[in-house]
């Protein structure tokens, strides 16, 4: 009935709004001025980001140049930066668009050889707000508890099977299987959702983390749902070619992977990657960039999946400290630095980030020593 219900809501997609401006350029006297607007769904009375790039004929950003910046709301100026004086023609002003409706961009370029030049963007933004269905939200909760909580209610389920052995274990492994792989699409779908996708925009706590949950624990989700059905499929049908396949997977993992060294080495690099601010900030504002990170995040989840299987309990322990010790390294670094690394984000986001970054730690590392503590005490009464 869980699965029904989920299914029934899951194309229910919300709708924010959108700006007509994404990535458009106008040129005058051989000055090609190119403007995007950030986030791409600005929402009213929310700071947004109006990123220009001055560039000559041959796409070279120009330099020293003088630009005033007006904005008009039927034929009114509502703002004039006044004559600016920028070293790079590549800059940005910060904007706060009060309602939904039409407005005009008008940029004069004085460059350091004399030649003006004018132009103007017309914006039109639409605005409808819609609430994620509370509904959608408490399934995806119930999925993902339910996937978290399953290795207890396996225990459970074996020892009445014990007791009652019409029990079938392979209905179980189909249905488990089933919810991990319905709980995985549904945190890509609930990812994808407008509603998210506009914290996306404003939220880089959330662009840099919960995000990746989303994508990386799905795709863990999946992975071991793929396999529970693949595990019925070897026991009705072992030299099957996908009974096969996974054999052959299980024996590379184990021979190439030793204690997950391989993969945990390949996270790291494609975090370090994804999160460096160059790399980081061009996801923002380039689409096809986004994607391919979410792809990346997917194939981390997927490695996670072969790590856990060829690591012991104490190892993935230890690599999560590790890990934490890394995020509290980070988080700090974002917190006390007068650099401005993510500059699509306003800067009060980033040292925001940097705590949520560094909170986590303590209370993880607690759990895994009070682990340790009675892991310790239970073996010793044994």
């Amino acid at each position: 009935m869980l699965i029904i219900i989920f299914i029934l809501t899951f194309s229910g997609i919300q709708v924010y709004g959108h700006t007509s401006t994404a990535g458009e350029n106008n040129s005058n006297n051989n000055i090609i001025t190119f403007m995007n607007i950030y986030p791409q769904i600005p929402i009213p009375n929310e700071k947004v980001k109006l990123i220009f790039s001055i560039q000559d004929i041959n796409g070279n950003d120009l330099e020293e140049i003088d630009i005033n910046i007006k904005i008009f709301r039927d034929e009114i100026i509502i703002y004039d930066s006044g004559i600016t004086h920028y070293k790079l023609g590549d800059f940005y002003i910060d904007f706060i668009f009060q309602d939904a409706g039409e407005y005009n961009v008008k940029i004069s370029i004085i460059t350091n050889n004399n030649i003006k030049s004018d132009v103007e963007f017309p914006i039109i933004i639409e605005y409808k707000e819609f609430n994620l269905p509370l509904i959608r939200m408490i399934l995806t909760t119930l999925l993902v508890i339910t996937v978290i909580i399953f290795p207890y209610l396996q225990q459970s389920y074996l020892k009445l099977r014990k007791i009652n052995k019409k029990i079938s274990i392979t209905q179980f492994f189909a249905l488990k299987g089933l919810i991990y792989i319905i709980t995985g699409i549904a945190l890509i779908d609930f990812a994808n959702s407008q509603w998210i996708i506009s914290l996306e925009d404003r939220n880089l706590a959330y662009h840099m983390f919960v995000e990746h949950f989303f994508y990386i624990f799905s795709s863990i989700s999946l992975s071991y749902g793929v396999e529970y059905l693949i595990i019925i499929r070897k026991k009705t049908k072992p030299t099957s070619i996908i009974s096969l396949i996974h054999n052959r997977i299980i024996k590379i993992n184990n021979k190439y992977n030793k204690k997950g060294i391989t993969t945990s080495a390949i996270i790291v690099l494609i975090l370090v990657y994804w999160h460096l601010p160059t790399n980081f900030n061009l996801t923002s504002i380039d689409n096809d960039w986004h994607i391919l990170m979410h792809i990346f995040l997917s194939i981390i989840g997927l490695l996670i999946y072969l790590d856990i299987k060829s690591t012991t309990q104490k190892g993935l322990l230890i690599k999560l400290i590790i890990l934490m010790n890394m995020m509290l390294i980070i988080g700090f670094t974002l917190i006390l630095t007068e650099s401005y690394y993510y500059t699509n984000y306003i800067h009060d986001q980033q040292s925001l980030t940097g705590i949520i970054m560094a909170i986590p730690h303590p209370f993880i590392l607690m759990i895994v020593i009070i682990h340790f503590i009675f892991r310790y005490l239970w073996e010793r009464e044994r």
